[in-house]
């Protein structure tokens, strides 16, 4: 019996099965670290923390962005109007990660004036400690498939990660420091984290207004 030969896959059909797989998987992980840094946060109280869990909201919906940008282009033939809709849902997550990192400097700086008493178990060194390396993991996955698949959305999401891993990283550092040394510098991680934020992001808009201006 003759083996039936392969039917050739569409290649826009696997870059876009790509993108969708790597989008929700980033949603549903957002979504997890999202739900346990905010009760962490509310619980000690750190506006590290807790900005750090409502950046990964943020995370989350520049996911379900991408995800909604791939189903917009797959009503069109047309190569020209998938890049401007990716571009644009590029350009939607830069001003989400825009406005997190405005709002989360503003709070760490009130925090210097107005601060706030925390108490922190060393169950939430642990939490943080593997928030960083899952992030760093997440990061790279999603950068790798963003460049696998030339998807500007996948790339602005990889980079939401790698600067939650430096936050994380940072946020774990201010913990360490307040149980070892009774030191809070959870204001002082707050204002670095959303510089770290602001910087990164500033060249993902950049890209996505010049991806805008090429399609």
């Amino acid at each position: 019996m003759k083996n039936q030969p392969n039917c050739p896959e569409n290649p826009e059909l696997t870059r876009r099965g790509i993108i969708m797989r790597t989008a929700v998987l980033s949603i549903i992980s957002n979504v997890v670290l999202a739900s346990v840094k905010i009760s962490i946060g509310m619980l000690i109280p750190s506006v590290a923390i807790l900005s750090e869990g409502i950046n990964n909201l943020a995370d989350s919906l520049s996911s379900v962005i991408t995800i909604l940008g791939i189903k917009l282009s797959e009503r069109s033939s047309n190569h020209k109007f998938t890049l401007y809709a990716e571009g644009f849902c590029g350009l939607i997550i830069s001003l989400i990660i825009l406005y997190t990192g405005i709002q989360f400097l503003r709070k760490s700086v009130l925090l210097i004036f107005y601060p706030q008493e925390m108490r922190i178990a060393p169950y939430v060194i642990i939490i943080m400690g593997v928030s960083a390396v899952f992030k760093i993991f997440l990061s790279r996955h999603t950068i790798k498939q963003g460049k696998r698949t030339k998807s500007t959305s996948l790339i602005a999401i990889g980079i939401e990660c790698r600067n939650d891993f430096i936050i994380s990283a940072i946020t774990l550092l201010s913990c360490i420091l307040f149980v070892l040394f009774n030191v809070s510098a959870d204001a002082y991680a707050g204002i670095i984290s959303a510089g770290f934020i602001l910087k990164s992001d500033i060249g993902v808009l950049l890209d996505s207004i010049k991806e805008l201006r090429g399609s």
